[in-house]
């Protein structure tokens, strides 16, 4: 088949929904499809155009602009066109990614040459009404609307969580609701990983403890929260190093903040990570920590399972899900710094348990492989199709 991925981001900009459309677009064209995503134009991208009638995937951009307040979002312009006629691409089937504008124009698309339209819900946006300076239940009710209307023009909806499922049943959504995490390619992490950068442990010195967040560095990530936790576990275990990895609207508030906490050396604070490199930081990090309660799945928790790596966090949505009772690591039942901060010193301090949670978390991610959810992508894809025709 020839499958058209329309979203608001991709790489350059390093973030979940990025991470989770490359790893399904590589796992389709391993099966024998062709992807042609249609994406925002990012400084010194261009297009990356391939034969669609042969496995492997293009890559489309359109005009946009950054929002001057998140550079790394971009407004997109569709209708200014992809440099390419997308009608003669002969597209089986179109999916959107989330209920934004290049998405609206995948929906146009799909109506307009009555191709099969499929979703991932992948952004729980009733959490994000700050960007919109909206109290939560008008942020909740415009939400609502919202992902009904569109989630109710798609043949299916893709679901990361059954939590997420509920969400959206609650919203109002009648079409079809399919549960399907993004999995993990962790025969291909091993591959990509820095080898020289965990040869020199980081730059760190070998007896620390790492604690590791990577994330966008905003509010509803919480990094903050991981800040206020960290002096308790400095208490506790001096010899320990907090590694922050991101971009995005609080950076600079958390360097000021990290400045203000003379903590120069104990938290090193570093910009978004290449692909090899971060997975060179999961490796290397004896935890992860990750206080968001956003995540529709919390793809970062399974990335850092693939490296054994445990991991502490919320017991809320997406997270919840993968690290149910607590396998891979300890959720915290709030965001409450103290509580986290407890979580991580019981872990590094108690070698048994450790091992143990390390263990679970390389299991717990081997459940999530990659080729078992493109499946049921395919799967649902191929029904649509064949209902169409």
């Amino acid at each position: 088949m020839h499958i058209g991925i329309f979203t608001d981001t991709y790489y350059p900009a390093i973030n979940g929904v990025s991470a989770s459309t490359l790893y399904f677009t590589e796992e389709l064209a391993r099966r024998g499809h062709h992807v042609s995503i249609f994406c925002p134009r990012y400084k010194g991208t261009e297009n990356e155009v391939r034969d669609y009638t042969k496995p492997g995937y293009s890559i489309y951009r359109c005009f946009g602009l950054p929002l001057p307040s998140h550079p790394e979002h971009y407004i997109t312009f569709p209708w200014f066109g992809f440099r390419t006629d997308i009608e003669k691409l002969n597209l089986d089937v179109i999916h959107i990614q989330h209920p934004l504008i290049l998405s609206g124009y995948g929906l146009y698309l799909a109506k307009k040459y009555n191709i099969p339209l499929t979703q991932t819900y992948h952004t729980l946006f009733e959490q994000y009404g700050h960007y919109l300076f909206l109290p939560y239940p008008l942020t909740r009710q415009l939400a609502c609307v919202v992902s009904r209307a569109i989630c109710n023009q798609c043949k299916v909806t893709f679901a990361p969580s059954p939590q997420i499922i509920e969400i959206l049943k609650g919203y109002g959504v009648k079409t079809p609701i399919v549960h399907c995490p993004t999995g993990v390619d962790i025969e291909g992490s091993q591959k990509d990983i820095n080898k020289d950068l965990v040869k020199k442990n980081l730059g760190i010195n070998g007896n620390k403890k790492i604690l590791l967040f990577a994330s966008r560095m905003c509010e509803e990530k919480s990094a903050d929260i991981v800040l206020k936790a960290f002096p308790h576990i400095l208490e506790k275990i001096p010899e320990t190093v907090l590694i922050l990895s991101g971009d995005g609207p609080q950076k600079k508030k958390i360097g000021a903040q990290i400045k203000k906490m003379n903590m120069n050396g104990k938290i090193i604070l570093k910009g978004y990570l290449s692909r090899p490199d971060l997975y060179a930081h999961y490796k290397q990090a004896d935890l992860f920590v990750f206080p968001s309660i956003s995540e529709t799945q919390g793809l970062v928790v399974l990335e850092s399972q693939m490296f054994g790596t445990p991991v502490v966090g919320v017991s809320r949505n997406g997270v919840q899900m993968i690290m149910e009772n607590n396998r891979g690591g300890l959720l915290a039942e709030r965001r409450n710094p103290k509580e986290i901060a407890d979580l991580c010193i019981n872990l590094l301090t108690d070698t048994k348990l450790y091992k143990q949670k390390a263990k679970e978390a390389f299991e717990n991610a081997l459940d999530y492989p990659t080729h078992t959810f493109i499946y049921i992508i395919s799967l649902h894809d191929a029904h649509t199709v064949e209902e169409d025709n």
